[in-house]
């Protein structure tokens, strides 16, 4: 069936750029996840459930 489906395909090439594109997308948000500069930002966002309603001292 996937055979099938792919041979009347006229641009065999766009689900190469598709998988191309995905993957781009996908290897970026890992590397902005991971970035250095973000480590302060996540550290901090950690800690939220920890604080009290009001940002304030924590428990």
């Amino acid at each position: 069936m996937k055979s099938e489906v792919l041979s009347s395909f006229s641009m065999p090439w766009l689900s190469g750029l598709g998988l191309i594109l995905f993957f781009t997308v996908f290897v970026g948000a890992i590397g902005w996840v991971f970035r250095r500069s973000g480590r302060d930002v996540y550290a901090s966002m950690a800690e939220l459930p920890f604080s009290d309603e009001n940002g304030g001292n924590k428990i």
